[in-house]
C-alpha cells in the first residue's frame, strides 16, 4: 500500500476514537464523561491531552507524523478528574482547593507525571502541584 493509503487509514482511526479536540464543536461535558469510571489516587490530576483536529482550519490534512508530535510534544489538557487528596495537607493553606478544577485548561510540564491512552485517548496523571497556568483557549499555548 502507498503512504497517503496508510495515512489516510491512520487518521481516520484516531478520529473514529475521538483522540482530536475540535475546540470549536466541543463539550466539556462530554469530555469529563468518558473518563468516568477512570479511579485517582491521592494526590493526582487527570489531564486530558489537547490535540487539535487533523485538518486545519483551511482544510490542509495533517500528515500522521506531524499529528503524532502533537500527541508527543503538547503540554494543555483539559482537567478530568482529581484525586481526594489533591491540594490538601501541610504544604497547601485553607482554601487552596480552588486552584485547580475539573473542567479547566491547564499548562502543565510535558516531563512529569505518567502518560498513558485510556481508551485511545492520551492522558496525563500528574501532581497537584505540576499543575501550571489557567487558559481559555488550548490553542493559544505553543510550546
Amino acid at each position: 500500500m502507498n503512504d497517503l493509503y496508510m495515512n489516510d487509514l491512520y487518521m481516520r482511526d484516531k478520529e473514529d476514537i475521538g483522540i482530536d479536540i475540535d475546540k470549536d464543536n466541543f463539550s466539556i461535558q462530554n469530555e469529563i464523561a468518558k473518563f468516568a469510571d477512570v479511579e485517582v489516587p491521592g494526590w493526582k490530576v487527570c489531564i486530558r491531552l489537547f490535540i487539535p483536529p487533523t485538518t486545519t482550519k483551511g482544510g490542509i490534512l495533517l500528515t500522521a507524523k506531524t499529528h503524532d508530535e502533537h500527541e508527543f510534544q503538547n503540554c494543555v489538557g483539559l482537567v478530568v478528574k482529581k484525586g481526594p487528596d489533591c491540594y490538601k495537607g501541610p504544604s497547601f493553606i485553607d482554601g487552596c482547593a480552588h486552584w485547580c478544577q475539573v473542567g479547566e485548561w491547564r499548562v502543565f510540564p510535558r516531563h512529569t507525571g505518567l502518560k498513558i491512552k485510556y481508551k485511545g485517548m492520551p492522558l496525563w496523571m500528574i501532581d497537584d502541584v505540576a499543575v501550571g497556568i489557567g487558559v481559555k483557549d488550548p490553542r493559544d499555548v505553543e510550546r
